[in-house]
């Protein structure tokens, strides 16, 4: 059934829009109900908003480059993560990032309106996809940010989307006249407590995952000092002819000697095992899954596997049908406790998380499963693959250039494990999950956050 709406000449003149969804009733609704009460424009009370510019990456550089997969509601993440040079970020301050900035994607179907709140000292940079807000005046820029990450947010900032077929974006003058909704410094208070609890869950559910590896590393004699450096990669070195022949590689990076003092290290424990000799099933990948929009099955692919998590939030998704209709299908759904591996990409490569939620879901092709056996804990494991004994193989194993690299099966199979003993692996098993349960509780304190805005300030139930 058609919608109609009229719309008076003068608002068409003020909006300078001429595009029939900026003036559809849902969103006119949307923004009637924060009008209808005290309000600011966000441009009013912002002495900054501009957007980044596009970054030249460096691969020695030591600032992170944010682009939009790397803005989350939660915080910057370091997804698919590209640098810049300490020189080129001290030459372009318009991309800079301080503490305290609200970042919000504005380009792109699908990244478009995410909105986070940047509470770290260290520098970045943003790229143009991301527009920065900054010297906030009257209101805490923590609680606009709640507000913004609100389904009445983001409503307001696609209402003010331009372009179609895919090239939408909305200009820095468009988010300057979002309208944000005052409230008193009590409320305010209750919002903005919210998230700096948030943050610190989030804070500690890091150290502790630190801690953990850091636990490894340390019973394998890997820490700091001689065990770090005979791990360090060396300039020259030598390979008989009879190596590579044997080894069925004649690439020079295999032969690196931090590989075999690795494996060496690990072998002195007495306590080595291969991988695929501790696995329930021959260690497989996902499929490429037929992505439906209303799908309810996620898909996990490369870039939701994290450095400390697997990212569960933004997922496409397929359906159940798909999942049914092959046997080939069936083996890419994931159980609690698979440990999911990164199997493609320079960046992402190796990367690996145990599953800890109890969900459903499938891996697409790039990542690959694998099911440890008793006696081999999975999540210890997920940990270990992930930490620098994993990396290293991961390493060494890949293969292919020129961007189409890739890890198989069967060399993850060849992975030399620590069998650690049961105290050790249960040790740092306690430790991932305590990181994972205060990343948990972090997100509900998030979500807690911006129910108090829905309730008190939007005057919706929770």
């Amino acid at each position: 059934m058609a919608v109609w709406s009229v719309i008076p000449l003068s608002e068409v003149q003020q909006a300078e829009r001429l595009d029939s969804e900026h003036f559809h009733p849902n969103v006119l609704e949307v923004e009637g109900h924060v009008r209808n009460g005290k309000y600011v424009l966000l441009g009013d009370i912002a002495g900054y908003i501009r957007r980044g510019i596009q970054p030249e990456y460096s691969e020695e550089g030591a600032i992170p480059a944010l682009r939009t997969v790397n803005i989350r509601e939660e915080g910057l993440s370091d997804t698919r993560q590209e640098f810049v040079s300490l020189e080129f970020y001290k030459a372009n301050s318009r991309g800079q990032v301080f503490k305290g900035d609200i970042l919000i994607t504005s380009t792109g179907v699908g990244t478009l309106g995410r909105v986070t709140y940047n509470h770290k000292d260290s520098p970045y940079f943003a790229d143009g996809h991301i527009t920065l807000v900054r010297e906030v005046q009257k209101l805490h820029p923590l609680y606009i940010t709640t507000f913004l990450q609100t389904k009445t947010g983001l409503a307001l900032i696609e209402r003010r989307q331009r372009g179609s077929s895919g090239q939408i974006e909305i200009y820095p003058s468009d988010i300057a006249r979002i309208p944000i909704p005052c409230v008193n410094d009590q409320i305010q208070g209750e919002i903005v407590m919210c998230s700096l609890k948030a943050q610190e869950l989030r804070v500690k559910s890091h150290t502790l995952y630190a801690e953990a590896e850091a636990l490894l590393l340390r019973e394998l004699g890997l820490e700091a000092g001689a065990g770090a450096a005979a791990l360090a990669p060396q300039t020259t070195y030598t390979a008989t002819f009879g190596a590579a022949r044997a080894a069925g590689r004649f690439d020079a990076e295999y032969f690196q000697p931090r590989y075999a003092n690795l494996i060496r290290r690990v072998n002195a424990t007495g306590q080595a095992v291969r991988l695929g000799d501790w696995v329930l099933h021959d260690i497989k990948r996902g499929v490429q899954p037929d992505y439906v929009e209303d799908g309810n099955v996620p898909v996990i692919n490369s870039q939701h596997v994290g450095k400390t998590h697997i990212e569960l939030e933004d997922n496409r998704a397929t359906t159940w049908d798909f999942v049914k209709a092959k046997a080939s299908h069936k083996r890419a759904q994931v159980k609690q406790y698979d440990i999911l591996l990164n199997s493609t990409g320079y960046i992402t490569i190796g990367r690996c998380q145990t599953m800890l939620e109890d969900t459903s879901a499938i891996v697409d092709g790039h990542v690959s499963i694998i099911r440890p056996k008793p006696g081999l804990d999975p999540v210890y494991l997920g940990l270990y693959l992930n930490a620098l004994p994993g990396q290293l193989q991961t390493e060494r194993g890949w293969t292919g250039s020129s961007g189409q690299i890739e890890l198989r099966p069967d060399t993850v199979s060849d992975y030399v494990i620590w069998k650690a003993p049961v105290a050790i692996q249960q040790h740092i098993r306690q430790l991932v999950v305590d990181a994972h349960t205060a990343r948990q509780e972090a997100r509900h304190l998030l979500d807690e956050a911006k129910g108090r805005v829905k309730a008190l300030v939007l005057g919706e139930q929770s």
